[in-house]
């Protein structure tokens, strides 16, 4: 074998044997450098000790200075151990001071725990209560057995859902617009719709303060001293004076602290909920896309059913018991679940409960009260046999916040509307209710919608057993 470059020919032996020269020699002669257009390797710099700068001299001369005057000298070393001495006994002192705080504080927390290990039971749950910065348990959570069976909830996975239930717990809406802006905005619409500027935010605000200063025991409402002892009786004074202030839907539950925000627990003193469905006129609802027409129909919705809704407690008291009134706006409960529990109706395709009586035109209010009062049962409606035909919310929401098909989410089956979507549409629109304005529910009515489905579909509504005959029989939109 031989390697060739130009007129130089040599050997693999006398190649081997040249490798053992200098480094750059060997690539010179092996390498066409010219021809191959490869640069030229530089033989290595020779390695020398390099002297320290004068600077860097000075500076370790000085350094040692110090170091044989204040560290190794005798004389030195006993004052700097007198010094570090009187540091640690401050510092002695000092974690003194802040373990005798710190066990006051464990003291003051197993207190704490003790009481709420005693009020709670194994269906409490564990949340973070953000003003203190602590951990609590939940009293017992009397609404978890009606949840987990009810058949219309459709869970999955039940440990799943409990898990989640303290992992991601409901939460209030976050701030999506600028205050003074919305504010500014309202003001002059409410003019121009209303004749009153800001109408909505002044009394809405009015209704929420109030709830809640009821609920911390700031401002504590008279109670008639004769209480009325027919329960069954008050629940149905109660659903008839709530009729006529302008809520035509109420179911009683107990609250399931699954769907209780963060720390609002202290707010919910009792475990029995009264859901109110106020309703919004359906004359209003239609002109929601209309660009000639004010959009505060969810607005005037929620003022008008907080002012209600503390009508019914004032009422309600009258009547003997305590109670404390919760309005649509405050973000403590979630009220879809609570009324469908209450069998007030079924979810809808994006996550509200349908009503039979106003279908998604409501917002909804709720009341605590101390009294036992008769439990309305889960209801099926077959609201899920029309909705998963419909789906005219899914198709027209601006903000693509509606899902299509439902999928596991926490551990139950269900179509998850993507709330931050449509708060961020809120944000730029203020009011958008698209998806109620085209609900056949809210605009055309339970009775026709369960008319527009094939009978097997619906028989179970009116039935208890299957009639065969009707079934056979031809099927029309008038049946």
């Amino acid at each position: 074998m031989t390697d060739t470059c130009g007129d130089k020919t040599r050997s693999s032996a006398g190649l081997m044997a040249e490798m053992q020269d200098k480094y750059g020699q060997l690539v010179e002669e092996t390498i066409c450098a010219d021809k191959a257009h490869l640069p030229r390797f530089p033989s290595p710099p020779s390695l020398r000790e390099s002297e320290r700068p004068e600077a860097m001299r000075e500076f370790e001369d000085r350094v040692q200075a110090l170091v044989d005057e204040y560290v190794l000298s005798p004389f030195s070393q006993k004052e700097i151990k007198e010094t570090i001495k009187n540091k640690l006994d401050s510092t002695v002192l000092d974690m003194q001071a802040e373990a005798t705080g710190y066990r006051e504080n464990v003291k003051k927390w197993l207190e704490f725990k003790k009481e709420m290990l005693e009020q709670a039971d194994n269906t409490s749950l564990h949340r973070w209560h953000k003003p203190s910065g602590l951990y609590y348990l939940t009293p017992p959570n009397k609404g978890k057995a009606i949840t987990d069976n009810n058949p219309y909830v459709n869970i999955v996975d039940l440990e799943e859902f409990d898990v989640a239930a303290e992992v991601y717990p409901p939460f209030d809406h976050p701030p999506v617009w600028d205050k003074a802006s919305m504010i500014r905005w309202m003001e002059g619409g409410h003019q121009v719709g209303l004749g009153k500027a800001n109408e909505f935010l002044g009394q809405v605000n009015v209704d929420k303060q109030r709830a809640k200063e009821e609920a911390l025991g700031k401002r504590v409402p008279a109670v008639a001293e004769q209480k009325e002892t027919d329960l069954h009786k008050l629940k149905e004074e109660i659903r008839a004076y709530a009729k006529e202030v302008g809520f035509p839907a109420m179911g009683v539950t107990k609250v399931d602290r699954r769907y209780v925000s963060p720390g609002m627990d202290e707010e919910i003193k009792y475990d029995t909920l009264i859901v109110f469905a106020h309703e919004i006129p359906v004359e209003e609802m239609k002109k929601v896309g209309d660009p000639d027409a004010p959009p505060f129909v969810a607005f005037t919705s929620y003022r008008d059913g907080g002012q209600a809704v503390h009508k019914v407690a004032d009422f309600i008291r009258s009547k003997g018991h305590e109670c404390l009134a919760r309005v649509s706006s405050d973000g403590a409960i979630k009220y879809s679940p609570h009324a469908v529990n209450s069998g007030m109706g079924n979810y809808s395709t994006y996550g509200i409960c349908i009503i039979p009586e106003v279908g998604t035109r409501t917002k909804m209010t709720g009341i605590l009260i101390d009294a036992e009062l008769p439990l309305d049962e889960p209801r099926d409606y077959n609201i899920e046999e029309f909705c998963a035909r419909c789906r005219c919310c899914q198709k027209i929401c601006p903000a693509g916040a509606i899902p299509k098909h439902e999928r596991r989410f926490h551990g139950v089956m269900k179509r998850q509307t993507y709330h931050q979507r449509c708060w961020e549409y809120m944000a730029t629109t203020f009011e958008c209710m698209l998806c109620v304005r085209v609900c056949p529910f809210s605009v055309i009515g339970y009775q026709d919608c369960m008319r527009a489905l094939p009978p097997w579909y619906w028989y179970n509504l009116h039935r208890d057993e299957v009639d065969a005959e009707f079934l056979r029989s031809p099927w029309t939109a008038e049946e």
